[in-house]
């Protein structure tokens, strides 16, 4: 058994534990629920729904690896969540955010019109912006943590909005201007296309919660201007639009490495995780499935397995 499977087994050893309450009891009294209202130094959030359990459950075992004390506040993709609640209670320190979500259903419904409103509920992503932690990073719940992320929020009081990697060309902006703004504020020439919002951290209200509201009743206007990566497009508008410095973990952070696709073959090598058997690779920080959840075999399940070792993964749970 490798040291991945080794860690991750005892992780989730009993699938969902007795929970080990450590601030619930302080949170407004709720229980596994946390309120928009409370107050965090730091912290990590989640966008996940009861049909990703098993994915969140691998992500919320690979980041206890490397940071066992580190709260978690899961960003509830639908109103109903009782899956989520009960992950939450199989982990320390995680959290259901508590709040009314209705105003980011709203912008994504807005800016979706005619493109497929049932993803409208990802905008609630834009909810960690103005959230309980003071200082907070998010993840996909299609990741896994390989790396200790503490330096990471150290990040934040040198960037306004830190990523961990770019995004595709076309994927953020349809037009050109866009990139050259986003270049320009950014000054990384690589920016133009936007940045990718499966990872990336900043402090409380550097996006005012106001701001989406604005751009949600100006979607009319944004739809010419915004690609096809719903959410993901909206944050890279903001940042260039409202001049805030941007950068990537990899070049603010020593040792991070912001490339994070799944490789065929994951390699422990001297306490480091890299690709395979590759001589002198550096060291992976963090993976993400994203499209290649699609393909068939999937890419990595292994890797993913290792994290939730039960026969019930279900990659295909992402829609």
């Amino acid at each position: 058994m490798s040291a991945v499977t080794q860690s991750s087994h005892a992780a989730v050893s009993n699938r969902y534990p007795s929970p080990t309450l450590v601030l619930s009891d302080q949170i407004g009294g709720q229980g596994r629920l946390v309120p928009n209202e409370e107050r965090l130094a730091r912290g990590v959030y989640v966008l996940a729904d009861d049909k990703i359990a098993c994915w969140v459950a691998a992500l919320l075992s690979s980041l206890r690896r490397f940071n066992p004390d580190l709260p978690v506040i899961l960003v509830p993709h639908e109103d109903e969540h009782p899956g989520l609640l009960e992950v939450a209670a199989a982990f320390s320190q995680v959290y259901v955010l508590s709040r009314d979500f209705e105003r980011f259903d709203r912008i994504g419904r807005q800016i979706l019109r005619g493109r497929g409103i049932a993803r409208a509920p990802r905008y609630r992503k834009l909810a960690v912006f103005n959230g309980p932690f003071e200082n907070f990073l998010f993840i996909d719940a299609d990741c896994v943590v390989l790396s200790s992320l503490d330096a990471l929020f150290e990040a934040h009081d040198r960037y306004d909005l830190v990523f961990n990697n770019f995004a595709a060309p076309g994927r953020n902006f349809a037009e050109e201007s866009l990139g050259d703004l986003m270049s320009s504020v950014s000054g990384d020439p690589r920016a133009a296309a936007g940045y990718n919002s499966a990872f990336f951290g900043a402090r409380r209200g550097v996006v005012p919660e106001g701001m989406f509201a604005r751009l949600g009743r100006s979607a009319d206007r944004l739809r010419g201007l915004l690609g096809t990566a719903t959410d993901q497009a909206l944050i890279s508008y903001c940042a260039c639009t409202l001049g805030l410095s941007t950068t990537r973990y990899e070049d603010a952070v020593e040792g991070w490495c912001s490339d994070f696709r799944v490789p065929q073959q994951l390699a422990l090598r001297d306490g480091r995780f890299v690709r395979g058997n590759e001589q002198g690779a550096a060291s992976l920080s963090v993976l993400h499935w994203g499209g290649d959840k699609n393909q068939s075999p999937m890419p990595g399940r292994e890797i993913l397995e290792a994290f939730y070792p039960f026969e019930d993964f279900d990659p295909g749970a992402f829609t």
